[in-house]
């Protein structure tokens, strides 16, 4: 082999490793802006969140601080995850009420949160109450208009309160503290020795993860669109979540990436994992370039190759034989 083959082996191989490092770099989907800091401890931070000014949309509260490896939205509101969906889930501060085994109060805190532009979701949270002797409620303000107990979509303001019926004094044995909170709906599950905790406890350990839903703004759609603050990016589609003020971003179908982030959502192959499609055997899943990936049936089936259409062999015709004659 002379040296222009051997030279141009080399720039073969150097291309096809290009060209790989640029899949796997496209594959990963950067959710960040350029140069900005993208997790903080385990969390990500997806854009329209950020960590310093210029890295994170003035349209929202959207400003993060990362301080010893704990994402902190606002004063102190620990977050735990955020999603690109519209979901960030914080902690906050659960309620209790305590006695001794006299039946004198020797603690009591009324739990609640206030936030300006997130809602507390009500599909992914639960009000919890813990203790023998106990009431509690749960207060939450939606547009001014009080809600007990109950929670529905909107609801920026959160109050739970709890208290003894008798101070105790039926189960002081084993429970001296009455305790509510609101909290996400894989976050807790219950336990016998809940009942145990003691007052030095919950001061110490006194916060429980909630969801919020977040969105951009406080417009609509096609408010954000006619005055250019739109952030939606290519390949998405924009919807008006109800009962909340503002607006969210989601990638069309067979796209994946940040919604909110310059040049948009990126072309995914479908195929390639099956939680991305509904095909199910003796279907193919196909993968079409910039439009949604089709189940196809192998020959001889008929369906859409689906599960709710899946394939089904066709039926043989069966040919009866007929005898022709002339009667006489």
């Amino acid at each position: 082999m002379g040296l222009l083959g051997s030279i141009g082996q080399l720039v073969a191989v150097v291309v096809a490793a290009i060209v790989l490092f640029l899949v796997a770099e496209a594959a990963q989907f950067p959710l960040a802006k350029p140069r900005c800091r993208s997790t903080c401890g385990n969390v990500s931070i997806p854009y329209p969140f950020g960590i310093g000014k210029g890295y994170f949309s003035t349209h929202g509260d959207f400003s993060l601080k990362c301080i010893d490896n704990q994402t902190i939205f606002g004063d102190n509101i620990e977050v735990s995850n955020i999603s690109i969906h519209g979901k960030i889930t914080v902690s906050h501060y659960m309620s209790y009420d305590c006695y001794d085994e006299s039946g004198h109060r020797v603690d009591h805190f009324d739990g609640w949160f206030q936030l300006t532009n997130f809602v507390v979701s009500a599909d992914d949270n639960k009000l919890v109450a813990l203790g023998c002797d106990t009431c509690a409620t749960m207060m939450g303000y939606k547009n001014e208009t009080p809600y007990w107990t109950s929670l529905p979509d909107g609801v920026r303001i959160i109050t739970t309160k709890v208290r003894s019926y008798d101070n105790h004094t039926n189960c002081a044995s084993f429970n001296l503290c009455s305790t509510a909170f609101v909290v996400a709906n894989d976050a807790f599950n219950f336990n016998k020795t809940n009942l145990n905790t003691t007052v030095e406890e919950y001061k110490k350990h006194q916060n429980v993860s909630v969801v919020l839903n977040w969105t951009v703004g406080n417009q609509t759609c096609s408010s954000a669109k006619a005055d250019r603050t739109y952030l939606c990016q290519g390949n998405t589609t924009c919807y008006d979540p109800p009962n909340e003020v503002g607006y969210r971003c989601e990638c069309l179908p067979g796209y994946d990436g940040n919604p909110y982030l310059s040049p948009g959502c990126q072309d995914i192959d479908e195929c390639k994992d099956s939680s991305q499609n509904n095909c199910t055997r003796p279907a193919t899943c196909v993968y079409r370039i910039g439009l949604p990936y089709e189940c196809k049936c192998p020959y001889g089936y008929l369906g859409n190759g689906t599960h709710s259409d899946p394939c089904k062999k066709r039926k043989k015709a069966i040919l009866l034989p007929v005898i022709l004659g002339k009667c006489t």
